[in-house]
């Protein structure tokens, strides 16, 4: 009787509407009571049937049967229902009905008949009713509920899914739980910003939402400068702080206080604090391994998830390498370390790992001053000079030696030494003080420009006591102050009775060169003081009268030949230890960036080698056999540093001219240096440096006491002022008496100044080769590459990089071995400070006051940093942009915002403080150019811009020269490099597949996890060094500690902690406790902590013990031992059984397991204090639980 009762029970749902009331007559039988019928007929139907109310289904799909109908697919219009009459034994009924699994096979259905969808839908309660589970089919939930895209039909018809939301293209509601309870229709894709939305168009606002989706990366998005997407996309931190992470005054003042001059602010400035960090959100610098879960801290702060370091659970070697410091994630470092107190160049410990892994650096202030540019070097093919040098030594080495090429080969060690090797400067006292009054070195063919004013006034301009006043201004002051010191020069020269000299300022009168200094003056004052002034009206006398006096007494030696061989236009230096007594007693090393300048080079050998000597000690070059000859092969040997491959062919020579006695090229570094002390100083590498070099490309300056002791007063005064770490007074003592000039060696009172100068030498180079051991994991970047500081010239000047296109393409080609590049695309990559310059591509060199009718362009301009940062909410960046239209057209493309691709964010989350990285991507093929920050700032702004040129407009295969040009400031570029494939060191990514559960769109509590958990987890934060603690943490707990808050709001705080702890269940406990290596694996660490929990390191005392998604893992039974007796002078914290034991401040009960276990190596009592390895602990009784 059941049966048939639950068999009318579907049927009277089936048919649900049809009826009023249905009503059964049902008599007992005579089995009734009986074993076979012990409940009788009219029970079994009372209890299923009586009172039951049946209701017509709410959704109506294909499938279902409505009484005696069966609703179908409409033939005419797949997306509508049609309702198709039931005809009984139409077709023969599935064996396996419901159950059928060939539901999904039509030909199935077209041939057997099945049951109907059930009516109820996903909302059926009947799933224990066999016999309903028989009658009806039933269609599984979708798993995506709510959230469900498909919208194929094959998917719809195998799965049930929630009703739409009533409010249809109305609902703004993004909460997750109403999203996976009903469906709704699109998010339309111009987001809140749609025009239809506010034209209310009725249509479009049926089919479409316009509210926030949830951003994919929630907490971990890098798209947090994009207003765009911050306003269409749902974030759980505030709005981004618009100069984060490295601009923003009010976040330095938090996190660094002691940088502040002031270290305590006063009540206003606190609130100002405390209102602008409230409102706005910024970057973690922590980033992914930040184990703030607060929502204090979640709110305010966004995590970006760099990669990890590569070397994983292994140490990192790589810890002194800035850049790599820069671009990964590594245990118990910042992302973003802490800004150093001192410059660069100033801070004395750059080179301790534990310094460097904890602080930055600004190198703003350390930029080099303009070395004028002359274009010295345009008619050079340095790629083809390293060419052909290679070629004459190979075919000298092969027919004179009999050795094959292929067993020739060059060492690391030599390589780095050569690309570390520093020019070396030597004069007599009378010439350095000349240097120090004009605040330059330079060539006699500079000194015979002194004559005009205008080299004096740029002089002046560049003088380092001027720049060290103007440093902090921007361009339109510095233009008021040049102003002032033009008319300073011109008032000087027109004291000099010297018709010469009066050639450029004639037609001005000294009544008027007195009005432009008194209303300059005036401008001047109301940003600099009276000292300030007063020392650049000292600077600009000094140099003005040292350069009429130095223009009619020129100094130095001059060298027949040198105005044919064109040196007298550059400065002269030793690449290595310069032994040339003859030249002064006074040593000036230059820095390794001279080397880079466009106008700079160097030769084996000195130019007056090249008449006769030459040829004799280097027999593979062929004698020419005339002074012309002799010129043009001088010319044709020279190499500079900042072409990739001149370390490679200087290696060889030097090894070819050393072996050439024994006729051998087995020769190593020490033989090399040994040469240098034997043989004179015009037989070993003479650099040629630009005509006008700023002290500030000087490294160090070596003189022996007396020497010192000789120069004026006032000379010796400016030495210690503007050399303070970097000048050595010896205590030798030299014979003055004796013409330097006259010394072919060292006479006897300079033999033991010349070794100790020699080692000098030798270690700054070694100290040049740490340096770039820890600049950059790219040796492209690091060593070669145009480094110059460009003037600003308004674009009216144009520097050319030594290198074209052409023929970086040429050598890469030979040296790869390849006939195509892997991608077809050109990079260029190159740092800068400022901003406000153009990098410009061309077909020819541009030649300035030359009329150039062929000339095509692509045109790049940075635009300088914003520079009013927090004094002005809104983000005031001008365009940069990309487009092909000449450089002279800057000021209208930017009015008429008239290029192809622009942008006012492209320095947004840059770093100000350090040379800003960039690369240009050029696609010949498409014609597409890119241009993007790349290094540490493209993992914090990833605006990029990007375009397309048709051939018709701009064919950028014909592109060749690379020019640079800086608009209304000076800017400094470094490493100027053109590459055929993508240095990928300089492209660190974002880790797209970090998970960070505590950034949930919707939740802003819960647990922090990732995919990957690579550091040691610091469960409670009991550290005091402060390593640990993040921005949130800090900033937000010196808020309350002066404002305070009230004691209710904490009393809250307080009752939901302790709410949260009686809700607490325990993970299972790992069977291996505190020596579970799994819990710090790298692979097993997510999965394994997901499941089993741990005792945590500080027992009962952990500070943490109050928080639910700690104490989910971590259990923390009570601890009861004495505190020791020695506490933090105990020397027996390294002893894991000795720290069971006792107590001791700040310290964890129990320590890290090492992963080596019995197999570790390392006995430092620092890995010993922090890591354990298998001894025997005991551990409390779970009874004794905190």
């Amino acid at each position: 009787p059941e049966h048939i009762a639950l068999i009318f029970k579907s049927v009277i749902l089936q048919y649900a509407g049809y009826f009023k009331e249905i009503v059964f007559s049902v008599i007992d039988d005579h089995n009734t009571g009986q074993h076979l019928n012990p409940n009788g007929n009219f029970l079994p139907f009372q209890q299923v049937l009586d009172k039951y109310v049946a209701y017509p289904p709410t959704v109506q799909a294909i499938g279902m049967s409505l009484g005696p109908c069966r609703l179908i697919r409409s033939k005419v219009n797949s997306n509508s229902i049609a309702v198709n009459e039931f005809i009984v034994r139409d077709i023969e009924p599935c064996e396996h009905a419901a159950y059928c699994e060939n539901l999904n096979d039509q030909n199935h259905c077209h041939s057997y008949y099945h049951p109907p969808l059930c009516p109820s839908s996903s909302e059926c309660t009947e799933n224990n009713d066999d016999v309903h589970c028989q009658m009806f089919v039933h269609r599984k939930n979708c798993r995506d509920g709510g959230r469900c895209a498909l919208t194929d039909a094959r998917h719809l018809a195998n799965f049930d899914h929630p009703d739409y939301c009533s409010d249809g293209g109305h609902c703004t509601n993004m909460r997750t739980d109403h999203l996976n309870l009903y469906r709704h229709v699109p998010i339309c894709e111009n987001g809140i910003d749609c025009d239809l939305k506010y034209r209310r168009v009725a249509e479009h606002l049926t089919k479409f939402r316009h509210c926030q989706r949830p951003c994919e990366f929630g907490g971990n998005c890098i798209r947090y400068h994009d207003q765009k997407h911050i306003t269409n996309e749902q974030h759980p931190f505030n709005l981004p702080c618009p100069y984060t992470p490295f601009s923003c005054k009010m976040f330095a003042k938090l996190l660094q206080p002691s940088n502040e001059q002031n270290s305590s602010p006063n009540a206003n400035e606190m609130n100002e604090i405390k209102r602008h960090c409230y409102r706005y959100s910024y970057v973690c610098p922590w980033g992914r391994l930040c184990n703030d879960q607060s929502e204090e801290h979640l709110s305010t702060t966004i995590h970006i998830a760099r990669e990890m370091c590569p070397s994983g659970s292994s140490p990192c070697t790589q810890m002194m390498k800035e850049d790599h410091l820069d671009s990964f994630s590594h245990a118990n470092v910042r992302d973003i370390r802490l800004l150093c107190r001192y410059p660069g160049s100033e801070c004395r410990d750059r080179s301790k790992p534990d310094h460097i892994i904890k602080y930055r650096h600004n190198y703003t202030l350390d930029y080099l001053g303009v070395a004028q540019y002359f274009a010295l070097n345009k008619r050079i093919n340095f790629i083809q000079n390293q060419t052909e040098m290679i070629q004459m030594i190979r075919n000298y080495v092969e027919r004179v030696y009999g050795m094959a090429w292929k067993n020739i080969s060059v060492s690391q060690d030599l390589l780095k030494w050569i690309d570390a090797v520093l020019p070396v400067h030597r004069c007599v006292a009378p010439i350095f003080e000349s240097i120090l009054v004009h605040g330059h070195v330079m060539s006699r063919s500079h000194m015979e420009r002194l004559k005009d004013p205008t080299f004096v006034v740029d002089t002046v301009y560049q003088h380092k006591r001027v720049r060290k006043i103007l440093i902090r201004y921007g361009p339109a002051f510095q233009n008021d102050v040049r102003e002032f010191i033009e008319a300073l020069v011109c008032m000087e020269f027109k004291k000099v009775k010297n018709n010469n000299l009066l050639e450029e300022i004639e037609g001005n009168s000294s009544q008027g060169f007195e009005y432009r200094i008194h209303s300059k003056e005036q401008v001047l004052i109301r940003n600099l003081n009276k000292s300030d002034i007063d020392e650049i009206r000292l600077c600009t006398k000094q140099i003005t009268q040292a350069s009429i006096q130095l223009h009619n007494n020129m100094t130095g030696i001059g060298h027949e030949g040198d105005l044919e061989f064109g040196t007298n236009q550059q400065v002269f230096s030793i690449l290595g230890p310069n032994t040339a007594s003859y030249y002064g007693d006074i040593v000036i090393v230059f820095k390794r960036d001279i080397m880079l300048h466009p106008d700079s080079n160097f030769t084996m050998q000195a130019a007056t080698m090249y008449k006769e000597k030459t040829y004799n000690c280097r027999p593979w070059i062929k004698n020419p056999g005339s002074f012309s000859g002799y010129i043009k092969r001088f010319h044709s040997t020279k190499l500079h540093c900042s072409i990739p491959g001149y370390d490679y062919i200087t290696a060889l020579e030097l090894k070819a001219i050393i072996g050439l006695k024994h006729q051998t090229m087995d020769v190593d570094l020490s033989n090399i240096i040994d040469r240098y002390k034997c043989v004179d100083a015009h037989q070993v590498i003479e650099a040629h440096l630009p005509q006008l070099i700023p002290l500030s490309y000087i490294d160090h300056i070596i003189m022996p006491k007396n020497v010192f002791e000789s120069l004026s007063p006032e000379a010796q005064k400016n030495a210690r002022e503007l050399f303070p770490h970097n000048l050595t007074i010896t205590k030798h003592i030299v014979n003055l008496s004796i013409d330097v000039r006259t010394l072919s060696n060292p006479d006897t009172s300079r033999k033991d100044y010349a070794n100790y100068v020699f080692d000098q030498v030798l270690s700054l180079i070694k100290r040049q080769q740490e340096q770039q051991s820890i600049m950059s994991n790219s040796r492209l970047l690091s060593s070669y590459g145009m480094t110059i500081t460009i003037p600003a010239k308004n674009f009216e000047t144009y520097i050319a990089y030594p290198l074209t296109i052409t023929q970086s393409y040429q050598q890469y080609l030979s040296q790869s071995n390849r006939t195509t590049t892997s991608d077809g695309c050109i990079y260029i990559y190159w740092k800068a400070i400022r901003g406000d310059f153009m990098l410009i591509l061309t077909n020819q060199m541009i030649e300035s006051g030359t009329v150039q009718h062929n000339l095509i362009y692509l045109t790049c301009y940075i635009a300088p940093f914003v520079t009013n940062t927090n004094s002005d909410p809104n983000y005031n960046e001008h365009y940069s942009y990309i487009n092909h239209w000449p450089p002279s057209s800057h000021q209208t493309v930017l009015e008429q915002q008239n290029f192809k691709a622009g942008s006012n964010i492209f320095h947004k989350g840059c770093n100000p403080d350090d040379y800003v990285f960039y690369c240009l991507k050029l696609n010949p093929q498409t014609g597409q150019v890119s241009l993007m920050n790349v290094g540490v700032n493209g993992i914090y702004n990833h605006t990029i811009l990007k375009c397309t040129f048709e051939k018709k407009d701009l064919d950028l295969s014909l592109l060749d020269y690379i020019h640079v040009s800086a608009g209304r400031q000076s800017v400094s570029i470094r490493n100027l490099v053109i590459s055929h494939e993508m240095i990928t060191e300089a492209h660190p990514k974002f880790d797209k597949q970090f998970v960070s559960h505590n950034h949930n769109t919707h939740s802003k509590s819960g647990t922090s996890s990732s995919k990957h958990k690579e550091s040691l987890p610091d469960e409670v934060g009991n550290n005091n060094d402060g390593t640990n603690q993040s921005f949130g943490h800090r900033a937000f707990g010196m808020v309350k500690g002066i404002f305070g808050y009230k004691k209710k709001e904490e009393d809250n705080d307080k009752n939901e902690q302790q709410k949260d702890h009686q809700q607490i269940g325990h993970l299972t406990p790992c069977k291996n406790s505190i020596y579970c290596l799994d819990q710090y694996s790298l692979e097993e660490s997510f999965s394994h902590n997901q499941t089993y929990s741990h005792p945590c390191r500080f027992s009962e005392l952990c500070r943490k013990n109050n928080t639910k998604p700690h104490c989910i893992q971590f259990t923390h039974s009570k601890h009861d031992v004495p505190k020791c007796h020695h506490d933090t002078n105990c020397t027996q914290v390294n002893d894991p059984v000795h720290r069971c034991s006792y107590r001791h401040t700040d310290l964890p009960d129990y320590l890290y397991p090492c992963r080596d276990q019995q197999k570790c190596h390392n006995s430092t009592f620092e890995h010993r204090k922090k890591y354990f390895h298998g001894e025997p602990i005991d551990l409390p009784s779970k009874k004794s639980s905190a």
